[in-house]
């Protein structure tokens, strides 16, 4: 067996572990295809199997918790879906220096505004949702969408948050409401990429299998840890995820 196999299925599962608790996977798979020697634009679009792998199973384990919101869920879903195939065709339009100081921009925000807000996301605020809440929530969704139509990388941290500060729920429960919102979009961008060969399906299958298990694991023990845990873990992952976007 090609050992950069074997690293990939280790890869996929620790990138799962802590990628469907706080988002951020693709950050650490991605440039492991690269260096295995895939091309750039087929490393990401593989990374769609690991994905899916993440959304599905963990999916499955928040729901046993019970902290999966399927309104919300499948309500975003709809314009996230809608951005995923724009974000699909147009993977990396957006020209990189561009789109990665805004990146950085918007989790330095995140991060202050986390540390700031210490019972962000641990205490459930559940609240009526005005109509311009749901507004920007959806149109957020949809740029969200492009983008995991063309990257998807610390996509999850932004879903997040974007849970926490508008809809008031727990770390946990916005870990699992997001992978419905996301599930959709990730299935699209997935078909699009493969009707154009963009595949590698050997590294695929491998990156599936792990994500299966790391976002099974990664999400039973974050329910065991609770949103305190998570919470911190959130920050570091964002903390390494803005200085591993300022070094590349």
């Amino acid at each position: 067996m090609d050992p950069f196999l074997i690293i990939i299925f280790i890869v996929s599962i620790i990138g799962t572990f802590y990628g469907t608790i706080v988002g951020g996977a693709a950050i650490l798979v991605v440039p492991v295809l690269i260096i295995s020697g895939l091309p750039p634009q087929v490393a990401v679009a593989t990374t769609k199997l690991n994905a899916l792998g993440l959304t599905t199973s963990g999916i499955y384990t928040y729901n046993k918790g019970e902290k999966v919101n399927y309104k919300i869920g499948i309500t975003l879903a709809i314009p996230m879906t809608i951005g995923s195939v724009i974000g699909s065709y147009i993977l990396l339009a957006t020209p990189d220096n561009i789109l990665k100081f805004v990146i950085i921009g918007i989790m330095a925000v995140i991060i202050l505004f986390t540390l700031l807000h210490r019972k962000l996301g641990i205490e459930n605020r559940k609240k009526s949702i005005t109509t311009l809440g749901w507004l920007t929530a959806s149109i957020l969704s949809f740029f969200f969408g492009i983008y995991i139509g063309f990257f998807g990388g610390g996509v999850g941290t932004l879903l997040s948050f974007m849970l926490l500060a508008i809809f008031g729920q727990t770390f946990l429960e916005s870990a699992g409401t997001r992978k419905v919102m996301a599930l959709p979009a990730i299935i699209v961008s997935l078909v699009i990429f493969t009707m154009n060969g963009k595949i590698a399906w050997e590294p695929g299958i491998v990156l599936l299998a792990g994500s299966l298990i790391g976002s099974y694991l990664g999400a039973s023990y974050a329910m065991k840890k609770g949103d305190e845990w998570v919470r911190k873990v959130f920050i570091v992952i964002s903390v390494v995820f803005v200085v591993e976007m300022i070094l590349i």
